[in-house]
């Protein structure tokens, strides 16, 4: 285990929770990534949309890299970050490396203080309806849903 967590309680072991759902963790796989005509999986297609753009700045591209998460994005706030605040929300997007698995980013990129961590804040404080997706729903437009394209 990676330490343990503040309440002993919560200690899974992952390799025995996968196998003994290995059925339903198997089936969801198929249908997210094999797009079956009645499945609402749309994630499949992040990786795809993200690849279009530049990932040093937020484009209209990004629309749908934001909407393959199946997060909307109010017209007013698509405006304001992909024309009016581009420049505002790019100078730290442009911080935070590109194009390279998540776990090989400097932590200090990822962590309080850090880009990363700056921008998802600038998104929160500046945008009107971005915010957190609470309890699986959307409460607004997620920032981080914003920050992970093009990453």
């Amino acid at each position: 285990m990676l330490g343990a967590p503040p309440d002993e309680g919560l200690v899974v072991d992952l390799g025995d929770w996968f196998e003994e759902r290995k059925a339903e963790v198997r089936a969801n796989f198929d249908r997210h990534f094999g797009g079956h005509k009645d499945d609402l999986f749309t994630g499949r297609h992040f990786e795809h949309y993200s690849a279009i753009g530049n990932p040093n700045r937020f484009e209209p591209s990004d629309l749908r890299v934001i909407e393959a998460l199946s997060v909307g994005l109010p017209k007013e706030v698509a405006a304001q970050l992909f024309i009016e605040k581009v420049d505002y929300f790019g100078e730290l997007l442009a911080d935070i490396p590109a194009n390279i698995d998540i776990w090989d980013v400097p932590r200090s990129v990822m962590e309080d203080g850090g880009r990363a961590a700056e921008l998802h804040t600038r998104l929160r404080e500046n945008l009107d309806g971005v915010d957190w997706v609470k309890g699986g729903q959307a409460a607004g437009v997620e920032a981080s849903a914003s920050c992970s394209h093009p990453r």
